[in-house]
């Protein structure tokens, strides 16, 4: 191969990855609508529980929310069976001292009957 040859090959290879990544800025734009898009289902279930509270509206695609009468201890003892039934992985948290629980909606393989099956063990 030519130097010339080689340039080519090469403006030819960087146009390729200009057009991958639009692409990729699209797929990545689609996928945070989708996670917000989710995160919004979420906190219509737990507005519609009667033993959740949200604890404040989400701006991202992470949802804060409490279990009415619980404490540290019950959180933590959900969670470990939580993931030991393969359920899922929601780790207790705390906001201003106070335990609490939240979804990270970031994976978009997530869908609502994901949350729906994790809310109907609390």
């Amino acid at each position: 191969m030519t130097v010339e040859q080689m340039k080519k090959r090469l403006a030819e290879l960087q146009q390729t990855a200009k057009q991958h990544e639009a692409v990729l800025l699209q797929i990545s734009g689609a996928i945070q609508e989708y996670t917000m898009l989710i995160a919004k289902k979420a906190v219509e279930l737990i507005k519609a529980h009667p033993n959740l509270e949200l604890l404040m509206e989400p701006e991202l695609s992470i949802v804060a929310f409490t279990r009415k009468g619980w404490q540290k201890e019950d959180y933590q003892k959900w969670s470990d069976q939580l993931l030991a039934d393969q359920i899922g992985f929601v780790t207790p948290s705390s906001h201003e001292g106070k335990p609490i629980l939240r979804f990270a909606i970031v994976n978009p393989w997530t869908n609502v009957d994901d949350l729906e099956k994790i809310l109907d063990t609390l």
